[in-house]
């Protein structure tokens, strides 16, 4: 019953930082107007949910989600 809008950020390895480390408050906020803008389009959620999703593609694939971010 949780809608999840979710940011999704990729780096090939770590040399320059994690992939979550990328996510400004500028792309914060615009993950906020997309939602509100969905949300006026599909008002029947009632719970949603903010979510970062970090994928690094070597020298292993791994995903490292961080779950309801806060401002």
């Amino acid at each position: 019953g949780v809608l999840h809008f979710i940011e999704v950020k990729t780096k090939t390895n770590i040399k320059f930082g994690y992939p979550e480390e990328e996510v400004t408050l500028k792309k914060i906020r615009f993950l906020i107007s997309a939602a509100e803008a969905y949300l006026f389009e599909h008002p029947q959620w009632n719970r949603i949910q903010f979510d970062i999703l970090s994928i690094i593609l070597k020298p292993a694939l791994s995903f490292y989600l961080i779950e309801d971010i806060y401002l």
